[in-house]
């Protein structure tokens, strides 16, 4: 299964799990949510997994991994610095121009 995994993300909040992230087979995405139904304590998955054919796998998914990391700092910083936003109970994640959000705000 770990050779054709980009990544996978897990984010609880509750008993429900977001996962995230890109696998190159799309019975890999059903497994990793296999997985995680395993979990008798989980009562609800969202299953955001990309499916991400790379060529060159290396260097795309450096390349990825670096815009990715931007993106979710910039997040950070402008849900943290605003105004009115509580965002203790969010989870954010950034995968290749996709945005997953997961949580609540107050």
């Amino acid at each position: 299964m770990v050779a054709d995994i980009i990544s996978i993300n897990l984010d609880v909040y509750g008993q429900k799990v977001m996962l995230s992230g890109a696998v190159e087979q799309p019975e890999l995405k059903v497994q990793a949510e296999e997985l995680a139904r395993a979990v008798k304590v989980i009562k609800t998955i969202y299953n955001e997994i990309l499916i991400i054919k790379l060529a060159n796998q290396k260097e795309v998914a450096t390349e990825i991994f670096v815009d990715d990391t931007v993106i979710e700092s910039e997040i950070s910083t402008l849900l943290l610095d605003g105004i009115g936003v509580n965002a203790t109970n969010l989870r954010w994640r950034s995968l290749d121009g996709h945005i997953f959000l997961f949580g609540r705000t107050l």
